[in-house]
């Protein structure tokens, strides 16, 4: 600790160095900065909030020795030979003395170091402010950053919260020569601490590399970004098997370059990608996976390339099949018995974000890249269809509405994407509801046999055609369908029968209250009031499908497949 006489020493000795007027520096001048440095260098505890003005008249020194410019005012107007001898002994002070200083700070306690790199970092902010700029000090806090790596991770941490508000700003500095330094200053910083093994639990390697995710986020300039790239690029080749958390900011700038205008940009960063997906997959599991999805999702969404695109949409798969697989920690596919809450957080967690990029996918405007994604979503099919059909069959005719709906819009929208297996697994899964939503009392009322008529209901299933299926469906689901104005019937035997559409309805049943059915019908209502089974699936279904298929064909083409038209009232 400096006594009062000491700091009254140092303040005169920060006042008479004259360094901020070179032209007027005397012998004494130079005396009084040479005390200056070798109390920093013997006194170096004593220092508290002094260091900004040390580290400035260091910052000064430089400037005076460096550039020609100031060395010609140095006593300007002196005989050459005091003039030289300033100047040599000016030089002498700014190599070993002034470098000592920076050597020292390894020796400063934990509080003291962090107030050494903030005045340091505060000192090269001016220099960059300056026309030209200059990165002295800048250089300096890659080197002292080199002495002061091996400070447990709690002081270090404190540091670097200093050091990445700083890079971020010479990142961006608008001489693109200087964001240039700076960036190769970040990445030779941030090499060196890959070398450290990173403790568990401990993400410092995410902190040290998100000054790159910023800066290639708000970079305007194609050189900037190509060089995070590269930067980037060459910590996974030489260090890739010391990254861990590292990864997920990797990622990070990897996604905004997937989004970035420059092809070339976008092309080396999927390059790597792609690289580290196929042969470093096992170490970017974990907490990084979704990291990886989403820039995978990226760059499938990418607008430079289509080819990029398509390769991307492939190692989604690739991630999908090793989530289900159980590859990634607490991804795997759980048992039926699972608890809710752990099932829901599994797929909240992994599987939503993912089929929800690959959903986006699907309305691109790219054709090839919707197939893609259609086909690599079609493996839910089976369970899709079941859960629309368990709603399809409820009393409540709200949810039947939406069910059958999305039903309608899955075939309208993926329809011509099924393959005959998807088409037989779509049409039997309708037809197996279609005939347990049968009304059987009714039936049987009305004399129908349930053998035959289930035999009905399994005619024509390999129609391709969503417009076929409708009509099927029109015929298979009900007792009659309308075709150019007139009814079909089909009788006990399977025969159809012919009748005009202005046929008189048989005489309603006593006390019926049910909305009438198509056939001229009157159904009965059901023991809940809600409609009779038929009429809550079969009928909702066929005009869900004759309606989106009719409004589906162009106005100039007469539709091959008539809309039904109101049963005639008595």
């Amino acid at each position: 600790m400096l006594h009062k006489h000491d700091i009254m020493l140092l303040k005169m000795t920060f006042r008479y160095n004259f360094l901020h007027a070179p032209r007027d520096m005397r012998g004494k001048n130079v005396e009084a900065l040479r005390t200056l440095l070798t109390l920093c260098d013997t006194e170096i505890y004593a220092f508290q909030d002094s260091w900004f003005a040390i580290l400035e008249c260091i910052s000064r020194l430089e400037y005076a020795v460096s550039w020609p410019a100031m060395s010609a005012t140095v006593m300007q107007g002196s005989n050459q030979i005091s003039r030289d001898a300033i100047l040599q002994s000016l030089r002498e002070l700014a190599g070993k003395p002034t470098e000592q200083v920076f050597v020292n700070s390894i020796k400063l306690p934990s509080e003291t170091v962090v107030e050494f790199f903030t005045a340091l970092c505060s000192v090269s902010a001016e220099e960059l402010k300056q026309i030209p700029a200059r990165v002295f000090s800048l250089q300096k806090v890659v080197e002292i950053s080199y002495y002061n790596m091996a400070r447990i991770r709690m002081v270090w941490a404190r540091i670097w919260s200093v050091l990445a508000h700083h890079f971020i700003f010479a990142g961006s500095h608008p001489d693109e020569k200087v964001a240039m330094y700076a960036i190769d200053s970040l990445r030779q910083l941030a090499m060196k601490y890959l070398e450290r093994a990173e403790l568990a639990n401990f993400t410092f390697q995410n902190d040290i590399l998100k000054p790159f995710v910023v800066l290639i986020r708000s970079s305007r300039s194609d050189s900037i970004r190509r060089l995070i790239v590269d930067c980037i690029v060459q910590m996974i080749k030489s260090k890739v098997g010391s990254i861990k958390s590292g990864w997920r900011s990797v990622f990070m700038i990897f996604t905004a370059a997937a989004d970035d205008d420059s092809e070339p940009i976008v092309e080396s960063a999927f390059e790597n990608v792609e690289q580290v997906v196929l042969e470093h997959f096992d170490q970017v599991v974990g907490d990084c996976f979704m990291d990886c999805v989403n820039c995978l999702i990226g760059f499938a969404n990418n607008k430079s390339s289509h080819r990029i695109s398509l390769k991307a949409i492939a190692l989604l798969r690739i991630c999908e099949d090793r989530l289900a697989e159980g590859l990634i920690p607490g991804g795997a596919l759980k048992p039926i018995d699972t608890t809710v809450d752990e099932t829901c957080d599994v797929t909240e967690h992994y599987w939503f974000p993912m089929l929800a990029g690959l959903s986006d996918l699907t309305s691109d405007r790219e054709q090839r890249s919707e197939n893609c994604a259609l086909e690599d979503v079609c493996f839910m099919l089976p369970q899709l269809l079941s859960l629309l059909l368990d709603c399809a069959k409820k009393t409540d005719q709200s949810v039947v509405s939406i069910s059958l709906g999305a039903l309608v819009h899955l075939i309208d929208v993926g329809g011509y994407q099924f393959s005959d297996e998807d088409w037989d697994t779509l049409l039997k899964s309708i037809r197996d509801a279609s005939y347990t939503t049968q009304p059987l009392e009714l039936l049987n009322d009305l004399g129908f046999d349930n053998t035959k008529h289930r035999k009905v209901l399994t005619r024509d299933l390999n129609s391709p055609s969503p417009v076929a299926v409708g009509r099927d469906l029109s015929y298979k689901c009900n007792d009659n369908f309308y075709e150019n104005g007139s009814t079909v019937g089909i009788d006990e035997d399977g025969i159809a029968l012919h009748h005009n559409q202005d046929i008189e309805r048989p005489v309603d049943m006593e006390g019926s209250e049910g909305i009438p059915s198509p056939s001229g019908r009157t159904m009965r209502p059901t023991e809940d009031g809600g409609l009779p089974r038929n009429q809550t699936f079969g009928q909702k279904i066929m005009d869900n499908l004759f309606m989106r298929s009719f409004s589906s064909k162009p106005k100039n083409r007469t539709s091959d497949v008539m809309v039904p038209s109101s049963p005639s009232k008595i």
